[in-house]
């Protein structure tokens, strides 16, 4: 049911905990969007999980504008290219799957995570939306599923935005991305996000180098994406992602940190040679360390480099040698197609 303004009390707490002008937003972004997919002829669960994704995508992206008038909210609820209900076919055993996928926010809305964070929930990968017959984890999917997930729960799946000629910013990276046909290259400007997997982690690959990106096109002009990531996009190069990786992992066996470690030794070792075992004991207790409660499949669900790293709120991985891995569509500037 619709919330009766920015003060009611059945707001998610942590909509209770922002500015009185967010709250707005996303309260007025909840109802419109809501009513418009019941009249659509939606059913409660589905309309209030849209109606949830776009009010949290609204308030990520709020102004003052944008509370007065809310005329791009009336563009998601409309079925274009990338909204609601265009061109979606849903997957094959999972719950809910007529709900929208890309396109979540303003066309060419640069929208920073919902989450940034070095603990991210196991709740964004919404495991639980995936019937029996479907393990989001297996290889042969075509996409990665999970990350497909995790993305459109951070609003990474929305729009870029798209510009008759590229330009680059000062402080942009230019990239390029070749694709087999123009259709996928227009899906990638407009339409639903593709979340692929590589040998560097899941996302969609792109490249420094026009040349290399001409190489996986085939020669088709139209299968090469022009771009730039913008200026202050939140990227994280390869090797500081390995490091935050092995930490994540440490923290999830609940092994104290390297120097928390050196003290409790130290500890340790003092009270074996004072004869306190009791303590000496609690000590090498501490030291190994109390698991996670969800170690297992936390450990499974951020395996890939990509997956934990837009979970943690990044917009791309810097892997070297010409490739950056974007994880964040709107944090791109796209050329439009010829």
């Amino acid at each position: 049911m619709p919330y009766d303004g920015k003060d009611d009390p059945g707001l998610p707490d942590r909509v209770k905990a922002w500015s009185e002008d967010r709250r707005i937003t996303w309260v007025r972004a909840w109802n419109r969007s809501f009513s418009a997919c019941r009249r659509d002829g939606g059913d409660n669960s589905e309309c209030e999980g849209e109606a949830f994704r776009i009010a949290y995508t609204a308030a990520n992206a709020q102004t003052r504008e944008a509370v007065v008038e809310l005329e791009w909210i009336d563009a998601l609820t409309e079925g274009g290219p990338g909204s609601g209900n265009w061109g979606h076919k849903g997957i094959k055993g999972r719950r809910g799957g007529s709900a929208p996928r890309g396109g979540g926010g303003v066309a060419g809305q640069y929208l920073r995570a919902n989450y940034i964070g070095a603990e991210p929930p196991l709740s964004m990968c919404g495991l639980d939306k995936f019937a029996g017959e479907v393990d989001p984890f297996n290889p042969t999917h075509s996409e990665d599923l999970v990350l497909k997930e995790i993305l459109h729960a951070q609003g990474f799946d929305g729009l870029p935005q798209v510009v008759d000629e590229l330009a680059v910013p000062e402080g942009g990276v230019e990239l390029w991305r070749g694709v087999a046909t123009g259709e996928q290259a227009e899906q990638f400007r407009s339409g639903d996000l593709y979340s692929g997997r590589g040998g560097g982690g899941s996302g969609t690959y792109t490249t420094t180098d026009q040349g290399y990106a001409q190489n996986y096109s085939g020669g088709t002009p139209d299968a090469v994406v022009h771009m730039a990531l913008r200026p202050g996009a939140k990227t994280i190069t390869n090797d500081e992602l390995r490091e935050i990786r092995a930490q994540y992992k440490e923290r999830l066996a609940g092994r104290p940190s390297p120097e928390e470690q050196k003290q409790l030794f130290t500890q340790y070792r003092r009270a074996q040679r004072e004869g306190r075992q009791a303590d000496a004991d609690e000590y090498m207790k501490r030291l190994d360390g109390s698991p996670h409660p969800q170690r297992e499949q936390l450990e499974r669900a951020y395996a890939d480099p990509g997956r934990l790293a837009a979970a943690m709120g990044y917009d791309a991985i810097d892997q070297g040698f010409d490739v950056y891995l974007i994880l964040n569509r709107t944090a791109l500037i796209v050329e439009a197609g010829q």
